[in-house]
């Protein structure tokens, strides 16, 4: 959308010049007093968008944040699928048949002692990332969507989609945005729920049977974790971005983006190497 076409007053009061275009520059991308955070999330956009942050955006990045997006449905979607299928037509329990201890071999309780495996320890701090990744995700649509309200003309998307954090529309009365605040609680409450419990059932079958085809789901959920990001980085500044409706969705998602996601990568990829699965298995 032009910038031209939003009204003034939707601006914050430090930024309502930043958006014409004689404007260059960092300042024109990011309204408002933008942390350290959201600027190292913004230099995503600025590497990608040919080193600048004004202009039309590339056709790479209009790409890259579809994709991303498309990331994140896939993750929650099959997640979802996964534990509907554990529960409704598998006849064993997949979603709690294992724990992350090896105090079973083939099923049968070892006779040795396995309380000090300091494996668990990491395998701990794996999943405890990947929780911590999951909430804050859900947190930002949840501010997001009812951050400013959007001004007249703004593209809106639906409350519960994936994509960008457009507010609720205005016509939304203030008791229908309290019913519809409820609704995207638990909504947003459930998908992090289901998320954690899918990525919980395959860590510890994993972890304890070295399931090949459940490291291969790990690594692609992987992708989608760093696709979801890539998109979110592409999408905090801007006249529409998140950073413009809601300033703590935006420095929740920057900690995200630089912080979390890294972490959750890089522990991801040793755990798959540490627990060493018959990778040829599945070839």
């Amino acid at each position: 959308m032009a910038a031209n076409s939003v009204p003034e007053s939707y601006l914050f009061n430090e930024s309502k010049d930043r958006f014409k275009k004689n404007v260059d520059g960092l300042r024109s991308y990011m309204p408002g007093h933008a942390s350290l955070l959201e600027i190292m999330a913004a230099r995503v956009y600025y590497t990608l968008n040919m080193c600048v942050y004004d202009g039309k955006e590339s056709c790479v990045i209009s790409v890259l944040r579809v994709l991303g997006y498309s990331c994140r449905l896939a993750f929650y979607l099959t997640s979802i699928l996964f534990v509907l299928y554990c529960t409704m037509m598998s006849s064993v329990d997949v979603l709690f048949s294992y724990s992350f201890s090896r105090d079973k071999v083939n099923d049968e309780l070892r006779k040795d002692s396995v309380s000090e495996d300091p494996a668990v320890m990491f395998l701990w701090f794996v999943f405890a990332l990947w929780v911590v990744s999951i909430v804050t995700c859900m947190s930002t649509y949840v501010l997001g969507r009812f951050g400013r309200q959007g001004f007249d003309g703004q593209c809106m998307s639906a409350p519960f989609c994936l994509c960008m954090r457009s507010p609720l529309p205005s016509r939304f009365g203030t008791g229908n945005r309290c019913l519809a605040a409820m609704v995207l609680l638990v909504w947003f409450a459930a998908l992090g729920a289901v998320a954690s419990t899918t990525v919980y059932s395959i860590m510890a079958h994993i972890f304890v049977k070295r399931n090949v085809w459940f490291s291969w789901l790990l690594g692609l959920f992987t992708v989608f974790v760093f696709g979801g990001a890539l998109a979110d980085a592409l999408s905090i500044g801007g006249i529409d971005g998140i950073r413009v409706t809601s300033p703590m969705a935006s420095y929740i998602a920057a900690f995200r983006i630089v912080v979390i996601v890294p972490l959750q990568i890089v522990s991801t990829a040793a755990f798959l190497i540490a627990t060493h699965p018959p990778w040829w298995s599945a070839i």
